[in-house]
């Protein structure tokens, strides 16, 4: 079994540290400090999903001001899936009649909902939040206790 991967700082303490093998530095966007109000484009459904998604990315700390734009869109993507699904209730088929003959053909809602749903699936993974894009998204660094202040007994 391989030996554990040691964190940047434990190679840095112990001098093996590389500055080859470094992570690249990264910019850091402009945390949002409390949550925002929703845009005005977004329905009472859209509204109510931008409440949840923003109180979740902000516990997490990684709602960002560059985000909310993206963060709206893919609100109003769910919304107008779940408006297309609503309307799906009908059904999945529409008669269509032109007066001499009866035609049915797939409901213009389906084909809504559909885009509407891929397109808040494609946005999801920028956010995090589908299981495999989850595990991609640098969390915010936590500050690790030393070994010594561990082995002192804490601060």
């Amino acid at each position: 079994m391989a030996n554990p991967r040691k964190s940047d700082e434990d190679k840095n303490i112990q001098g093996t540290a590389r500055r080859d093998r470094s992570a690249p530095e990264s910019v850091s966007p402009n945390l949002v400090t409390k949550l925002p109000k929703a845009p005005s484009i977004l329905g009472k459904i859209g509204k109510g999903l931008w409440k949840k998604y923003t109180k979740i990315l902000h516990e997490q700390g990684v709602l960002a001001t560059t985000d909310l734009d993206m963060l709206a869109q893919y609100c109003m993507q769910l919304q107008i899936a779940e408006q297309a699904a609503i309307e799906l209730n009908n059904g999945l088929v529409e008669t269509l009649n032109n007066g001499k003959q009866k035609m049915e053909v797939k409901s213009k809602y389906l084909s809504i909902f559909n885009d509407a749903s891929d397109r808040a699936a494609k946005l999801a993974k920028e956010f995090g939040f589908t299981l495999l894009s989850r595990k991609n998204i640098p969390a915010p660094p936590k500050k690790k206790e030393g070994r010594l202040v561990a082995l002192m007994g804490g601060k």
